[in-house]
């Protein structure tokens, strides 16, 4: 982990963050040992620990997966539109989702032959869904990759949706 971070560290433009720190014995084969003493022994200890990397520039991203994938296993990958991209959508969203819910108000108005309404309460909603790609790849030996090997990415699409809904009183 140590030189995963040092990686990461030469690029500002990725974030990032370690957790999850675990771990356990490998032992080896019983040996002959008076019997109080029998069993396994420990010969070794595995320890695993996560990295989380996060960036908007993709291609920054791209290549740093490519130098750690030569030591590291790349477990789990999630992509997700910026907070300034959803933040844009969602504000455009919510103006549309505002103006539906106007007119639909209008519709029951003249249906109802009210002359005015006021809103009693509103609320609006919206999903956090991240589309993910998952994948989990076996040990890596620097030997099974080359540092031409970069992961291949494609951006995708998400769906990012908003929901107005409200009381009004006609009057």
């Amino acid at each position: 982990m140590h030189w995963a971070l040092e990686q990461v560290k030469k690029n500002s433009a990725i974030h990032h963050q370690t957790y999850s720190y675990s771990t356990r014995p490998v032992y080896g084969e019983k040996e002959s040992r008076p019997s109080a003493a029998k069993g396994k022994r420990i010969v070794a200890w595995r320890t695993t620990q996560q990295l989380r990397l996060e960036s908007e520039y993709i291609q920054k991203l791209t290549k740093l997966i490519g130098q750690l994938q030569m030591k590291l296993a790349v477990k789990h990958m999630q992509f997700s539109p910026s907070k300034k991209a959803r933040l844009a959508a969602e504000n455009a969203l919510i103006e549309a989702a505002l103006i539906a819910f106007k007119n639909k108000v209008n519709i029951v108005m003249r249906t109802m032959d009210e002359n005015n309404y006021r809103v009693l309460d509103l609320d609006i909603g919206h999903n956090h869904n991240r589309p993910i790609a998952t994948y989990q790849q076996g040990r890596m030996h620097s030997k099974a990759l080359s540092s031409n090997l970069l992961p291949e990415f494609s951006a995708g699409k998400s769906e990012i949706e908003i929901s107005v809904s409200g009381r009004v009183q006609l009057y």
